[in-house]
């Protein structure tokens, strides 16, 4: 896990630069003053509602092909609202000290477009990195359990693994350090 604000001698806009340093500075409008992104992913919402299934029984919904998955973001209407949580079909999440922060991503592009919504983490029940039965074998989602709402499955994307695993951590590590506080 790592913790460091900075990593020395990396380009602002290399490849190899970690994923939450490039959002950072695309989103540093949408961020307050004093805040500093922590962490950042990438997710999708599942195409079928019922993924949602705390008890991670067998989907029975269209394959989650992460190239399918994309294209038909670019033509579905936007996703019916869930309590206590603001959703896309495709959504870049960003963690600070105090919230998570979701934004809708550019068309073709990592980067975010437009801010959707936060979550301040006192709202949060915790998050993890589950694998969930799907009917082509097994995908990876993030389960983010809100404390007065759902418990959201949220499909890892293709190629966001290592950074939806680091996300999860930092979000559960200041949720509970929170606690430890409060």
């Amino acid at each position: 896990m790592n913790r460091t604000p900075d990593i020395p001698g990396d380009d602002p806009g290399s490849d190899a630069t970690p994923y939450r340093f490039r959002i950072a500075e695309a989103a540093r409008d949408d961020l307050g003053g004093d805040e500093q992104l922590l962490a950042a992913t990438r997710v999708v919402l599942p195409f079928n509602r019922s993924r949602y299934d705390e008890t991670l029984k067998e989907r029975n919904a269209l394959g989650d092909l992460a190239l399918l998955q994309h294209l038909l973001v670019l033509v579905r209407p936007a996703p019916k609202p869930i309590a206590g949580f603001p959703v896309f079909w495709d959504m870049v999440l960003g963690l600070t000290r105090n919230r998570v922060i979701v934004w809708k991503p550019r068309r073709g592009s990592e980067q975010p477009a437009s801010l959707l919504g936060s979550v301040q983490l006192d709202d949060f029940e915790r998050v993890g990195v589950t694998t969930v039965p799907d009917r082509k074998g097994r995908t990876l989602a993030l389960k983010i359990s809100l404390a007065h709402g759902p418990t959201l499955l949220l499909d890892v994307l293709a190629g966001f693994r290592a950074e939806t695993e680091e996300f999860a951590e930092e979000t559960q590590h200041h949720i509970e350090v929170r606690r430890f506080l409060a």
